[in-house]
């Protein structure tokens, strides 16, 4: 689920004010619900929300936490990420974050 808030367009994974809606359904007409496991973590003094998917083959941070605590992209390159339903090609920045 995607969430326009003050910081623009991002995960709601990682909104501060929770959606009025905490469980996340993938099917509107099934009683089965997902709960996505998120926790709070510090990075670089920065309380912020990570999504832990341990079938990721990389990491994402939000443009907002980069720019908050000062890290600059050391490249750039396309990926093709895969999503449940589709797939979309993008140019990202490549970071490092110790």
């Amino acid at each position: 689920a995607q969430n326009f808030g003050v910081y623009g367009k991002h995960h709601s994974s990682i909104c501060e004010k929770p959606l009025k809606e905490n469980l996340i359904t993938t099917n509107q007409g099934n009683e089965q619900h997902v709960v996505y496991p998120v926790v709070v973590v510090d990075v670089h003094g920065v309380k912020c929300r990570a999504l832990l998917d341990s079938g990721s083959g990389s990491s994402y941070a939000s443009a907002v936490l980069l720019k908050t605590i000062g890290v600059k992209p050391i490249s750039s390159e396309t990926r093709q990420i895969e999503m449940m339903l589709s797939t979309t090609t993008r140019r990202m920045d490549v970071c490092t974050v110790n």
